[in-house]
């Protein structure tokens, strides 16, 4: 009598092959998407946290001239203008960013209110 034979026929290895190649094909493709995905939020997060700066540096130093200015693959100008809400007067500053990083363009405006 003779025993089983043990271990895979070519063909099975073929279509394991011919399975895995197409897998891997197919996570290749979405590297792309992934990596301009990455350099936005990137951007973003980097304007974020500029932004965050830069308006508690303009509040610390009380600095109420418009200004502008550029920052590596960022630049950024501040407005400020007067509102008057019921009886209080406030100062609105708007800083708006402008993020060049990788052939793309991204513009975020940020604003907030100051008590004079």
């Amino acid at each position: 009598m003779k025993s089983p034979r043990r271990g895979f026929s070519l063909i099975e290895v073929l279509i394991a092959c011919t399975i895995l190649a197409v897998g891997m094909c197919a996570a290749i493709v979405l590297f792309p998407a992934a990596l301009r995905n990455y350099r936005f939020s990137s951007g973003l997060t980097e304007m974020g946290m500029f932004a965050k700066t830069k308006l508690s540096e303009i509040k610390a130093l009380e600095i109420c001239n418009d200004s502008s200015g550029s920052s590596g693959f960022l630049n950024w100008s501040t407005e400020f203008d007067a509102v008057t809400v019921g009886n209080v007067s406030l100062r609105r500053l708007t800083l708006r960013t402008e993020y060049h990083a990788a052939g793309a363009a991204m513009n975020e405006t940020f604003v907030t209110y100051l008590d004079r």
